[in-house]
């Protein structure tokens, strides 16, 4: 027959010692002795498990532990060491009795939560892991079991980069200083971290780190760079902003790490502004002369200005452009001055009389950047005035003696600069006002330039003065008022000669005081002589009669003042004795002279 051990005697481990007893009636009772050595075998396996997927440091993890008992013998105080479990793993199920002993083929579950994942796990992609089950079995020797673990974290290196600045540029030339922020995003640590950035005069350098000083972009760290810039541009100041991409990069200690872009665009306000100088060397003297202006165009903003241009309405065609002292593309660049000139329309006579030039340029372009508002300058060219005034007095009338009177013909013309109001003639040979006769054909009573203005008046009487010395002589004044300056009157003298024709008529006479008969010798005749100037001038001599039959020389009155003029007489008398030759003859017959 057989007998079966039971778990009793399996976990005493001592022998079994079983007695058989035949017993019969016919026969006494025999017996017989078998002893059974039983064989402790204690043993157990451990199995560790986790369903978690750590990703990061920091990251924790639930292990199961799963303890069978594959001996024949129980085994107490059953524990599970782990140095990855934050605390010991705890008994939560027991398959056959609770009674925290593993009985022969039952299975026991422990749990614990890890200790935080390491970045070094982290970095090396795998939580490994060693635990170790040990008990005490009932009978026999058990050696601890341990079961190993790996669980995998999946690498996702990653960083971000951030690109800032506080420099506010404002002109080509000015530089700015870049901070770069350098972050580790993923679960995998970085190393030799680095900046490219084409803006930068130099690499960008490590100014700190948030974590360890170590130059590893540790996860979660945020490293701080920071680089002066090249000079900007003055395409960038054009465009308005200055445009960049800085790029990083590392090596992580896992994965493939794509390297991190960040693009900042700095504004340039733009501020465009423009200065224009207006000049000219010319000296303008009379209307119809023309001027050679200059145009100073400066770009004194930020942003260059292209198409620009100068309009001026004195300018007899557009200025055109002469030198550019940067860059000769038609851009005015910024800082850079472009030369203009014209030639004028012609000088007016307005402006000649104003005593000026004036006009007002306006120069115009289309800047790169903001809005530009037309800029002008003013410029007033002198014109020095040089009033004159000519006057010229003729006569075609030709007088003949004193009483006479002429007709007088201005002519009066402009020869200087600027028009002369007003022009008023003085003359003390005209017996009324001088009238102008032609010339002023716009009716504004102004002698413009080169304008000739004719006048008349009727002269006063000659007078015998004048006949007697041969000529009326006299100056006439014209004057007038200028526009501008200081008008020096001018003056003409006119001579008319008058043909001097002196002549005396005598008128022989019985003087009414004479006897009516005579017939006695002795008797005496008396004569007067009658002479009377005949001609146009002034006799200024004595008159002495010349008669052979006088007695004696006739005898003239004194000339009053000495003079006798023109039809004037006078009488002078004389006598003679009538002798026996007279009576004889029965006449008396003479001449006088």
């Amino acid at each position: 027959m057989t007998f079966n051990a039971t778990q009793v005697e399996m976990d005493r481990g001592a022998d079994i010692v079983n007695t058989a007893t035949l017993m019969t009636n016919e026969l006494p009772d025999a017996s017989s002795v078998v002893t059974t050595s039983i064989n402790s075998d204690p043993s157990f396996t451990l199995a560790k498990t986790s369903s978690s997927t750590p990703a990061a440091a920091g990251d924790t993890v639930d292990y199961t532990f799963t303890l069978v008992n594959t001996g024949n013998v129980a085994i107490n105080n059953t524990a599970i060491a782990d140095a990855k479990c934050a605390a010991a793993p705890t008994l939560i199920n027991e398959t056959a009795t609770s009674d925290g002993v593993l009985d022969v083929g039952e299975t026991q579950t422990f749990t614990c939560t890890s200790i935080p994942v390491t970045q070094a796990e982290v970095d090396a992609e795998t939580v490994d892991n060693t635990a170790t089950a040990t008990g005490n079995p009932t009978s026999g020797i058990l050696a601890s079991v341990q079961d190993q673990l790996s669980i995998a974290v999946t690498p996702a290196p990653s960083i971000s980069l951030n690109k800032s600045t506080s420099s506010s540029p404002s002109q080509a030339g000015d530089v700015l200083t870049y901070t770069f922020l350098l972050e580790n995003t993923g679960n995998i640590t970085v190393s030799n971290p680095s900046i490219a950035d084409a803006k930068c005069a130099a690499s960008p350098t490590l100014q700190s780190e948030s974590v360890a000083a170590n130059g590893v972009l540790d996860v979660g760290e945020v490293q701080s760079y920071s680089c002066v810039s090249i000079p900007v541009t003055q395409t960038e100041v054009d465009a308005g902003s200055v445009d960049n991409t800085a790029t990083a990069s590392g090596d992580p200690a896992a994965g493939s790490l794509t390297p991190a872009v960040d693009t900042l665009s700095t504004p340039i306000s733009p501020a465009p502004s423009f200065s224009l100088e207006k000049s000219t060397s010319s000296t303008p003297t009379a209307a119809n002369d023309t001027l050679i202006y200059s145009f100073s165009l400066e770009n004194t903003g930020n942003v260059s200005i292209l198409s620009p241009a100068i309009a001026d309405p004195k300018c007899a065609a557009a200025p055109t452009l002469q030198s550019e002292d940067l860059t000769s593309d038609g851009v005015l660049e910024v800082g850079e001055t472009q030369i203009y000139t014209c030639t004028s329309i012609a000088v007016t006579q307005d402006e000649v009389d104003a005593g000026m030039v004036d006009n007002t340029a306006t120069a115009s372009g289309a800047p790169a950047g903001g809005s530009l508002a037309p800029v002008q300058d003013q410029l007033s060219t002198p014109i020095a005035a040089a009033p004159a005034i000519n006057v010229v007095k003729s006569t075609t009338s030709a007088p003949t003696q004193a009483g006479d009177t002429l007709v007088y013909t201005f002519t009066v013309t402009n020869p200087g600069n600027v028009s002369i109001s007003n022009p008023t003639l003085t003359d003390a040979k005209c017996a009324s006002a001088i009238i102008r006769t032609s010339g002023d054909t716009d009716g504004d009573n102004s002698l413009d330039v080169g304008e000739t203005h004719i006048f008349e008046c009727m002269s006063v009487a000659v007078t015998q003065a004048e006949a007697d010395a041969g000529e009326v002589e006299n100056t006439v004044t014209a004057s007038g008022t200028p526009v501008g300056g200081t008008l020096t009157p001018d003056s003409d003298t006119e001579t008319v000669p008058i043909a001097s024709a002196p002549a005396l008529t005598l008128d022989k006479r019985l003087a009414a005081a004479s006897p009516t008969t005579y017939d006695t010798v002795g008797d005496v005749l008396l004569y007067e002589f009658e002479v009377t100037n005949s001609g146009n001038v002034t006799l200024g001599t004595a008159i002495t009669i010349a008669d052979a039959a006088l007695d004696a020389q006739a005898s003239c009155p004194t000339l009053p003042s000495g003079r006798l003029l023109p039809g004037d007489s006078i009488v002078c008398t004389g006598q003679r004795t009538i002798d026996q030759d007279d009576l004889d003859a029965g006449s008396v017959t003479n001449t006088a002279s």
